[in-house]
């Protein structure tokens, strides 16, 4: 761990010439993946989504359209209840540091991931307000993806 390709390749063949099995050994590693060359997307979307990374670099907007790619509707949807909606938050987790943004803003702004990053996807109400008495026509708790006004 640590070393490069090619580091690695002189190390191993050094190994087994140090062990006296074989006669001028040397090794040849082919890089098939890497773990730290990937995105992962979770949370909200289905299934957990790896998604490669490259040098070239990739977007946030990118990533989650590829881990969204089966049609899942992360926007906000309308529930029975009118006034009931669901906000989609987006979480990106580097080092062990985070940052929360709308899926609006994760989608229309240009954020460049890094390798190893994680987004995780959460539906829930922006605000909940509970409503008991005073003239209202239902009492209860309604979620809104917004902030509401006095009359929603």
């Amino acid at each position: 761990e640590g070393l490069s390709l090619d580091s690695a390749q002189t190390a191993i063949a050094l190994r087994y010439a140090s062990l006296g099995i074989m006669q001028s050994p040397s090794a040849k590693i082919t890089l098939t993946s890497s773990p730290r060359r990937t995105v992962i997307v979770t949370g909200a979307i289905g299934a957990p989504k790896i998604v490669p990374w490259t040098p070239a670099g990739l977007s946030l907007a990118s990533a989650l359209t590829q881990a969204m790619g089966s049609g899942v509707d992360l926007a906000g949807s309308m529930s029975e209840r009118g006034a009931d909606r669901n906000a989609t938050q987006v979480t990106v987790v580097r080092n062990g540091t985070s940052v929360t943004l709308p899926l609006e803003q994760a989608l229309v702004r240009e954020i460049w991931l890094h390798e190893g990053d994680r987004i995780v996807v959460k539906r829930a109400p922006m605000v909940r307000v509970t409503v008991v008495g005073g003239g209202a026509q239902k009492n209860g708790r309604f979620d809104f993806a917004h902030v509401p006004s006095l009359s929603e």
